[in-house]
């Protein structure tokens, strides 16, 4: 994008946004797909496909209901990576 158009629009350095900055937000786990790959849903009711980074151990298991902290792509929204464990659905009384 060229420099003017991220002026015009706000997204330099300096203020932290560029157009590949991630998007945080929560979801909840709909389903396990695998043992790294997630079904979940966002505030607004959408379904995505989230992935645990390669960092986080394998033996963590997210269970159907966990929040999660997501960070989404600003060019493909039906995809996510897992940031951190918000809340297990054990303490959401589920």
């Amino acid at each position: 994008m060229p420099e003017v158009a991220m002026r015009r629009l706000n997204m330099t350095a300096d203020n932290g946004f560029s157009p590949q900055s991630p998007i945080p937000t929560t979801a909840q786990i709909i389903e396990s797909i695998d043992m790294t790959t997630y079904l979940a849903s966002l505030p607004n009711g959408k379904s995505i496909h989230v992935h645990t980074p390669k960092h986080l151990p394998s033996q963590h298991a997210f269970q159907k209901g966990d929040l999660v902290m997501v960070e989404l792509k600003p060019y493909d929204f039906s995809r996510g990576r897992i940031n951190m464990q918000k809340t297990p659905a054990s303490q959401l009384g589920r």
